[in-house]
């Protein structure tokens, strides 16, 4: 009685605990091209080594999934429609680094794209992203 109350416990926690920086599950199967540029732009936040992080998939032809990390452990996930959006890159305060943020078209709230050590980096994410949206237009 006592072993299946620790696996029913246990079990659950060693799964959870091993998928902290896998990627969002995509919803459906990106294009080559499309599977490139997320490969790219997860590769470029990945190497960014800051606290917090980012990871994108696609959850549908014109839809980023971005999953928010915190330390290596996700704390958030939003998803945001490719078409019509638009980018800005942040300079945050004292020199702490730049951020990437998305505006949606309409009424949609603002979305927090990327963070980034250097503003190169934070460009290069900006015209990743708008590779994606461009194939949304």
């Amino acid at each position: 009685m006592i072993r299946s109350w620790i696996n029913f416990l246990i079990i659950p926690a060693l799964v959870l605990g091993c998928s902290d920086r896998s990627p969002p599950v995509p919803a459906h199967s990106p294009s080559p091209a499309d599977q490139a540029v997320l490969t790219e732009i997860n590769r470029i936040a990945d190497n960014e080594q800051t606290e917090r992080t980012f990871q994108y998939a696609l959850a549908a032809p014109c839809r980023l999934t971005i999953r928010k990390l915190m330390g290596g452990r996700p704390y958030g996930e939003s998803s945001v429609p490719l078409a019509g959006i638009e980018t800005e890159i942040l300079a945050y305060v004292a020199g702490e680094g730049f951020g990437l943020k998305g505006y949606p078209p309409g009424d949609l709230p603002s979305v927090d794209l990327f963070d980034s050590r250097t503003e190169s980096a934070a460009q290069r994410a900006a015209e990743l992203i708008g590779k994606l949206a461009l194939r949304c237009a």
